[in-house]
């Protein structure tokens, strides 16, 4: 515990992995606790300490750098995967992951998705993390244009998701469009609906891997 503080270090820990982990509201952990625990926080309390679990989670990253790059070391190096949330009037969380590890490396807002600023953030990774051994990103140009910048003569990569919905998108919908329009006109959805429901009971359990064959 904290000096000063009136809540152990566990429950914090417990409230931030039940509020990011689980995904629970502030008034559901404050149940949780009640019941569980037998410790008694506000709701508004949980909020605010869940909050306080994310700064101390960035501290303990930060001051782990040396310890996480000398075991990339050891993996031989790491492969940087770039994204941000959509690009609209709100600002933008751009992440970087090394796919490798599963590792978050930095995850940081920005006005928006532009050269400058994403660049910003890879000169980071760069001098925290060292040039990777390939970048991953979609198809942005401000993405695509910073990594060069910044991590020159690192191979560069598309995001087989993101071609994959780019291209798509360009070729199916318009057909997508009419297909819409044709349920709506139609009335269809409520009767396709109901035949999904009605075939559940055929349906193979996802930890299965039988193939089952009906008469």
């Amino acid at each position: 515990m904290a000096p000063g503080a009136t809540i152990a270090y566990d429950v914090l820990a417990r409230i931030g992995m039940a509020r990011y982990l689980e995904c629970r509201q502030s008034k559901e952990i404050h149940l949780l606790l009640s019941r569980d625990c037998g410790i008694e926080v506000k709701a508004s309390t949980v909020r605010y300490l869940a909050r306080k679990f994310v700064a101390y989670f960035q501290i303990v990253h930060e001051q782990s750098i040396g310890l996480l790059r000398a075991a990339m070391r050891q993996r031989g190096g790491y492969i940087l995967h770039i994204d941000g949330t959509c690009d609209g009037a709100s600002e933008v969380v751009l992440v970087c992951i090394d796919s490798l590890s599963g590792q978050v490396l930095k995850s940081q807002r920005i006005s928006s998705e532009n050269h400058i600023e994403v660049k910003k953030v890879l000169q980071k990774i760069r001098r925290e993390w060292g040039i990777p051994l390939a970048t991953v990103s979609d198809l942005r140009r401000a993405l695509i244009t910073a990594v060069g910048d910044v991590f020159k003569g690192a191979p560069q990569f598309v995001c087989h998701y993101h071609l994959a919905a780019d291209v798509g998108k360009d070729i199916l919908l318009k057909h997508q469009d009419r297909l819409r329009g044709l349920f709506r006109a139609t009335k269809v959805k409520a009767d396709l609906q109901a035949l999904k429901r009605s075939l559940k009971k055929y349906a193979i359990p996802k930890e299965s891997s039988e193939h089952i064959v009906l008469p």
